[in-house]
């Protein structure tokens, strides 16, 4: 079997190459259950239904100080959290 691909760049024809050799896989990401932030936190954003600590370090800093029980103490040690291993 034999396929041919066109790619309008060297940049994309890269971007697949890593794509195919697996360089691009998701990272995993880690569940706020379990992950070691502070219960009050935890629960703050299991009610705003985010299951993932990444998810929610990736939202703008006005949307998390508006999550009941998260002030600029708790929002600083969530941006400043990582992944254990990481």
């Amino acid at each position: 079997m034999k396929i041919t691909a066109e790619f309008d760049s060297l940049d994309e024809f890269h971007a697949f190459l890593e794509w195919k050799a697996g360089r691009n896989a998701p990272a995993q990401k880690t569940p706020v259950q379990g992950s070691g932030l502070e219960h009050r936190m935890i629960q703050a954003l299991m009610a705003e239904q985010i299951e993932y600590v990444e998810d929610a370090q990736a939202l703008p800093d006005a949307c998390i100080l508006r999550m009941t029980n998260i002030g600029r103490a708790s929002l600083a040690r969530l941006k400043a959290w990582k992944r254990v291993g990481a």
